[in-house]
């Protein structure tokens, strides 16, 4: 992808198209809006909670603040926060769909494809609430005496709001890619960079990354700046633009064809800044996207491409649909990381505190359960089991069935280290209920939650819930889950699709899907769904199953493979 300007596969293929190409079930296009729609509503259901708890927890210090003016500040901006942060994540979660705009770029007509603004604004207000509290604070601790508190404050506030001053003033903008009658032009917060069409020698698209690179030909180069500083420039390898699209709500290949078509065609640069240029946008984007990576040089029909009407190359399905963006991997990473499951355990010890000192036997028996849960729920984030190899189907590895088959399984381990926190939780309410419980009501209450908690660890000593397991053989794949099963015969599956952290959907022919988790198992997810995308279009593996050798070559590819998907 980032290859020299010079290098490009040239292999005969088709011209990029720019008009609308006729169904075509490898078409992309419906795929990758799917797995953007995820992504957005993984985000409101892990963003909107934590956002409420700050809310909640700056209404708690606002209250509690009394006579404390720098506490009560503090509640209201954490409050502030947690409001603002919400009207964020829904705004961002709306964001679908980009329309041509036309604007004068140094008193010329262009054509720009601009990043909705409600989310960069909405992110701004925030910056400046937090800098008017932090300034409003500093003042209040300056005329209390604490100067230096004041000090700090009134820093804190410039810095804070300083993104905003910028913002205000056009130095910084939400994120666009400007075309006109001499370059593209690309903007994305402070940094500008500009390349002009006779430098222009190809585009690349990584739908993944929603990313579009635009490579100088040799001997020239982009041009970069920040607008933030005056005469700062900022360099990049190979002086190429790098747009990261991502959270834009439209594909990067269709801006990328679009750059295309007018830099092969200096003739209809004319239509920029025009409703023909509109036109034209509409054409892209009702073409069909057969490839999540392509590559086209300009003026080259030779180069490596599709007309949407042909299936991408064998391999294509390893490359995945999303990849996720550093502040959603950092987000995660603080979410699910080892300190939420240290909060988490520490929590769940605290009910047995209660019972500390209880006569009889039922006090120890839920201080031991308590704690027990609570250290378990530690461990959960600290281990990281190493899942099983594969092996072949059938009674053992010496007995392997007569159709051949592998199959792919997950660790068990954190899903018994889960067992194992309800199974304690469970017994420590039900002490606690025969300890405290002084009603019926209350007693009936235990009794059911206790019973409840008990569900899980019954389905996992019972083998009804198990850990993931992908079993294939010559006649199609079965794919377990917990409790839910599926099965699909090689004659009924189209296609297979890695689309972001290890989830594969396999396509029917009625439209519908199901998804197969090889996140946390023993083999790169990108070569599993090559695999499963082979067996699908070819009708089964034709004998390839039963050689476990093979197979672990094929499937079980690890290392730079992982790092490149």
């Amino acid at each position: 992808m980032n290859a020299p300007s010079s290098r490009f596969d040239r292999t005969p293929a088709h011209p990029a198209p720019t008009g609308p190409a006729p169904a075509d079930p490898s078409d992309l296009r419906p795929l990758l809006v799917e797995v953007e729609d995820e992504v957005r509503r993984r985000r409101v259901r892990l963003l909107v909670p934590a956002a409420a708890v700050l809310l909640l927890f700056g209404v708690l210090m606002l209250f509690g603040a009394g006579h404390d003016p720098l506490l009560g500040f503090a509640g209201a901006g954490v409050a502030l926060f947690g409001v603002a942060s919400t009207i964020v994540v829904v705004i961002r979660h709306r964001a679908r769909g980009v329309r041509l705009r036309t604007e004068r770029v140094d008193g010329a007509p262009a054509t720009v494809v601009r990043l909705r603004a409600a989310g960069f604004w909405a992110s701004m207000g925030v910056l400046g609430a937090i800098a008017l509290i932090a300034l409003v604070g500093g003042v209040v601790a300056a005329s209390g005496g604490d100067v230096g508190l004041g000090v700090v404050l009134g820093v804190v506030a410039v810095v804070v709001g300083w993104p905003l001053v910028l913002a205000a003033v056009g130095r910084s903008v939400p994120g666009d890619v400007t075309l006109t009658a001499a370059g593209v032009r690309y903007r994305i917060l402070g940094l500008e960079s500009v390349i002009a069409w006779e430098h222009l020698e190809a585009v690349t698209v990584f739908e993944g990354r929603r990313t579009l690179l635009l490579h100088p030909a040799p001997d020239t180069s982009a041009s970069h700046r920040y607008r933030t500083w005056p005469r700062r420039r900022h360099a990049k390898r190979e002086g190429m633009v790098e747009v990261g699209m991502q959270d834009w709500g439209v594909l990067a290949t269709d801006v990328g064809r679009l750059i295309l078509h007018y830099a092969q065609n200096p003739s209809d640069r004319a239509e920029l800044g025009t409703p023909a240029a509109t036109g034209r946008w509409n054409q892209v984007t009702a073409a069909a996207v057969p490839r999540r990576f392509d590559q086209w040089v300009v003026g080259d029909p030779g180069t490596r491409s599709h007309d949407g009407t042909h299936p991408g190359d064998e391999g294509d399905a390893g490359w995945p649909l999303w990849v996720d963006t550093s502040q959603d991997a950092a987000f995660r990473s603080i979410q699910w990381g080892g300190r939420l499951w240290l909060a988490l355990g520490v929590l769940l010890i605290l009910p047995g505190a209660f019972a500390i000192g209880e006569p009889g036997p039922w006090g120890p028996v839920a201080v031991g359960a308590f704690a027990l849960a609570g250290l378990m729920t530690v461990a959960l984030g600290m281990v990281s089991p190493r899942p099983p190899g594969l092996v072949a189907a059938g009674p053992s590895v010496q007995a392997p069935t007569a159709d051949g088959g592998v199959v792919l399984r997950g660790s068990a381990v954190l899903m018994r280290m889960g067992a194992v926190v309800l199974f304690s939780l469970a017994v420590g309410t039900a002490a606690t209920t025969l300890l405290f419980a002084t009603t019926l009501i209350a007693g009936l209450g235990g009794v059911l939650l206790a019973l409840a908690l008990l569900v899980v660890p019954v389905l996992v000593v019972t083998g009804r819930m198990v850990a993931r397991e992908l079993h294939l053989d010559e006649h199609g794949l079965t794919y377990r889950s917990r409790w839910s099963r599926s099965t699909v015969p090689w004659s009924r599956a189209v296609r297979a699709d890695l689309l972001r952290d290890g989830q594969i959907r396999v396509g029917l022919p009625d439209g519908g899907s199901i998804r197969v988790d090889a996140g946390a198992m023993a083999a790169s997810p990108g070569q599993v769904a090559i695999v499963l995308d082979r067996y699908a279009r070819h009708d089964g593996p034709r004998g390839e199953t039963r050689d476990l050798e093979g197979m672990r070559r094929a499937l079980l590819l690890t290392g730079e493979d992982d790092v490149a998907r």
